[in-house]
């Protein structure tokens, strides 16, 4: 077991002490503390959000892969009225390689050049519970969950005056693999109904042995397919986010 996993279940088993110590609150989204009242509506049972992230490749990855930017999001169920557990989906995409030259359109028109993008890409998605403290000015969580990781490598042509839309486009090589992750994180409260909260966490994603391309993984070859190197390792990666959370709707 890693470090970072071995950390991770501590924070697990330390929230869920926080949780049977805490008062019968009633726990919003973004952390307020509203006792139930009859009158008026209630925290909403489902609560989204979405950030930006920073994916960092962790162990033998690492090797072969040096970072990328992209962007998560996730949808999560209440269990309990304070949201002290939680069930949900937690997906994104990390864009980890990128590489742009210019080409003739074809051997027969070389006077027109057109732009040829490729990037290298993983889409994740997984389902788990999540821990959060439900009171305090800052409520830190932690979750887990299963699912897994798509690796892929596209490339598009565009050319230079059609406003950067691309015009044709193929899948060079993708690859699925299986994956857990396992995430801490903290909710800063914010405005007066305590629905929303600032969302800082970071996420471990343990993807198992797959097949990936990075930046030089296609090598034209004129007159024959370009010839694509594949990678085979180890998947896993450390996301920072940073992003946004609220309560979608309110229940009476």
């Amino acid at each position: 077991m890693t470090m970072g996993m071995t950390t991770i279940f501590r924070a697990l088993g330390l929230l869920a002490l926080t949780g049977g110590l805490a008062r019968a609150q009633v726990f919003t989204v973004g952390g307020g503390d509203q006792r139930r009242r009859e009158d008026g509506p209630r925290p909403s049972p489902v609560f989204g959000g979405a950030g930006a992230i920073y994916g960092r490749p962790n162990g033998e990855f690492s090797r072969y892969v040096n970072q990328g930017f992209g962007v998560d999001g996730t949808g999560r169920w209440k269990v309990d009225p304070r949201g002290i557990l939680s069930l949900g989906l937690e997906g994104g995409f990390l864009q980890y390689g990128r590489e742009t030259i210019r080409v003739p359109l074809s051997s027969t028109v070389g006077r027109i050049s057109v732009d040829v993008t490729t990037s290298n890409n993983i889409v994740f998605l997984g389902f788990g519970p999540q821990l959060t403290a439900p009171s305090g000015p800052v409520r830190p969580y932690a979750s887990g969950g299963v699912g897994f990781s798509y690796l892929f490598t596209e490339s598009s042509v565009e050319g230079s005056d059609n406003n950067n839309s691309s015009f044709a486009d193929t899948k060079n090589f993708d690859d699925f693999v299986f994956a857990t992750t396992g995430g801490a994180g903290v909710y800063i409260p914010l405005g007066r109904t305590r629905e929303a909260a600032l969302d800082i966490g970071v996420r471990y994603h343990n993807g198992g042995k797959g097949q990936y391309l990075r930046e030089g993984g296609i090598t034209d070859r004129p007159g024959q397919t370009p010839l694509i190197t594949p990678i085979e390792s180890q998947t896993q990666f450390l996301s920072w986010r940073v992003g946004f959370i609220a309560g979608l709707g309110s229940k009476r």
